[in-house]
């Protein structure tokens, strides 16, 4: 007799699973940088929302989706940056209509390109992700983010960002009967999900 599971118990399980992986990776990831990073500037802080549109890999049959967040920043130098953010998306299905939920957490360190006016950066990161499907079962992922942005000072308080990024994760899609029976996968390959967003951050 095939045991059923209740799916919020699958689906805390699976959020579990992912924030004791992906919260100490993040930390972990976060301190190394700081460590290693020149303090040759004014050291600061700054909290603030991320919003933009999300796309995500061919295979889930999902459409892209606009999603919000939030990020936590401590400037080390004039070019430095360690960043902790999350944010979340409900993209749509395009096979069943049905609505799915998707959260990710990264740590992230960013390099200025330039100290002044509009200053262009780069990032890269690590983090996990989760995709909570209503028409199959939930998934999650460790991934290796990377991008480019481009920051402006509003005030001595306020910033403006800009980011275009890709988060990197190895997986494999299942093809799942009405009734549950898996009927055929993939092998695991890269695939990538993308967001392009903009930020409002405020500093101290």
């Amino acid at each position: 007799m095939r045991r059923q599971v209740s799916f919020w118990v699958t689906v805390a399980d699976l959020w579990t699973r992912f924030l004791l992986v992906a919260v100490p990776a993040a930390c972990a990831f976060a301190a190394a940088v700081a460590s290693a990073a020149p303090a040759d500037g004014e050291r600061w802080a700054a909290v603030g929302l991320i919003a933009g549109y999300r796309t995500f890999a061919s295979p889930l049959e999902l459409e892209g989706e606009f999603a919000i967040g939030a990020r936590v920043s401590l400037g080390l130098s004039d070019r430095v940056t360690i960043m902790i953010d999350g944010a979340h998306a409900d993209p749509t299905r395009r096979t069943s209509g049905k609505v799915s939920s998707f959260g990710d957490i990264r740590a992230l360190v960013s390099y200025r390109l330039r100290e002044r006016g509009v200053r262009p950066y780069i990032l890269a990161g690590l983090g996990g992700q989760i995709l909570n499907f209503h028409d199959a079962p939930a998934s999650a992922s460790a991934i290796v983010a990377a991008g480019l942005g481009a920051e402006i000072t509003l005030s001595p308080e306020w910033l403006a960002i800009f980011e275009g990024a890709a988060d990197f994760y190895r997986g494999r899609f299942v093809t799942y009967s009405s009734t549950g029976q898996e009927l055929s996968s993939t092998n695991r390959e890269m695939y990538a999900t993308g967001i392009f967003s903009a930020g409002l951050l405020y500093r101290f």
